[in-house]
């Protein structure tokens, strides 16, 4: 399993030559599951493209607010998956009940999932499926006071960690209110970069 957290503009992925997927939307994550055939020295080559393309669908044109720079812009990850892995994770924390709705997909073969959140096992899953748990102590994540929960899912050789909050996000008479009290929002964004201006 070879992990990109992203890339650009454009790109192709190739192991040993053979193209094994390729990435046409700048800066998003891209996993790519292939056959790495046998044990030994193999090339892993990514060809990436920051040419400007004239066409209405492009995600960059000339003059647009900023230049996109090409190249391989964060982190890569290769794995060899083990017999079973866990191929999509869903957290859906509920804030009225204190649990969350975990639903799991794994790849391979199916085995039971242990589940751990905040260090301590709290249940098992047989499979794949949808389940709920409750979780001890429930924060509430607010930007005053970031609470965060973790989570650790185990199965045959793998692992998934992650971590969670809880929030109730509510838009009453065209006002945020976050955890049932108002949140005033303000934003800045200005990344221009040009060659000549800067």
């Amino acid at each position: 399993e070879l992990h990109l957290e992203g890339l650009g503009l454009r790109a192709e992925i190739f192991w040993d030559e053979q193209k094994i997927g390729e990435e046409l939307t700048a800066y998003t994550p891209l996993t790519i599951r292939f056959d790495a055939g046998k044990k030994g020295v193999h090339t892993l080559k990514i060809v990436c493209d920051n040419t400007i393309e004239e066409i209405p669908e492009s995600e960059f044109r000339r003059f647009y607010d900023f230049y996109g720079f090409g190249g391989i812009y964060r982190e890569i990850t290769l794995r060899r998956l083990p017999e079973t892995f866990f191929d999509s994770v869903r957290v859906l924390p509920d804030m009225e009940t204190g649990c969350i709705d975990l639903q799991v997909t794994l790849g391979g073969k199916e085995q039971p999932v242990t589940v751990w959140i905040d260090h301590k096992v709290c249940g098992k899953m047989p499979g794949s499926g949808s389940q709920t748990f409750p979780v001890d102590s429930p924060r509430a994540w607010s930007p005053e006071e970031p609470e965060l929960h973790c989570l650790r899912l185990e199965c045959g050789g793998d692992v998934y960690e992650c971590r969670f909050g809880f929030r109730k996000i509510e838009i009453r008479n065209g006002q945020f209110y976050l955890n049932g009290k108002l949140l005033k929002l303000a934003g800045v964004n200005r990344h221009d970069v040009f060659p000549d201006t800067g």
